[in-house]
């Protein structure tokens, strides 16, 4: 079985590192990139479906500090567990 991710700012540079290293794994399984910061029908957490996110077992953290109090929130909502690499936070 393999673990369901999230990631939130896939667009960037460590998402997509991410998604590299994921692809073809066979352990972790990418159910949802989200970002924000990037445009292009991109949505967040709480706009995506919840029947898309109900069985993830981790977000996986690299967006924009701007971005990272929605995360938390929703994480927390949802009792998801949080792993986070954004940097600039005060």
């Amino acid at each position: 079985m393999s673990v369901r991710v999230a990631i939130n700012g896939y667009k960037g540079r460590m998402g997509q590192e991410l998604q590299a290293i994921v692809d073809g794994d066979g352990q972790f399984e990418v159910v949802a990139g989200v970002d924000l910061a990037l445009g292009g029908g991109s949505r967040s957490l709480s706009e995506i479906a919840s029947n898309q996110l109900r069985d993830i077992d981790v977000v996986i953290d690299f967006s924009l500090a701007e971005g990272f109090q929605e995360v938390i929130k929703w994480c927390e909502k949802n009792k998801k567990p949080l792993v986070s690499g954004t940097t600039g936070l005060n």
